[in-house]
C-alpha cells in the first residue's frame, strides 16, 4: 500500500494488527512488538526504554482481529 502512495492506509492496517507507526509512543514495557517504519514491518525487542530490533520478521509479534485479545 505505502509503495502505491497510500502511506495513511498502509499505518492504518498497520496499527489495526498491532503494529507501533512512526509517532507513536512505544511503551516503558519488556516484550516482543511489531514495528511499522512506513515501508516494511519488522518485529523489535522491547526492555525499558531500549528497543532492539530483530535480525528476521517474526509473525507472532502481531495481533490478529477477532482472533487475539
Amino acid at each position: 500500500m505505502a509503495s502505491r502512495g497510500d502511506a495513511a492506509g498502509a499505518v492504518s492496517l498497520a496499527r489495526s494488527i498491532g503494529a507501533f507507526c512512526p509517532g507513536d509512543r512505544i511503551p516503558y514495557a519488556e516484550g516482543y512488538v511489531a514495528i511499522f517504519d512506513g515501508r516494511t514491518l519488522e518485529s523489535a525487542f522491547v526492555q525499558g526504554r531500549r528497543v532492539t530490533m530483530c535480525e528476521q520478521f517474526m509473525p507472532e509479534t502481531v495481533r490478529v482481529p477477532g482472533r487475539d485479545a
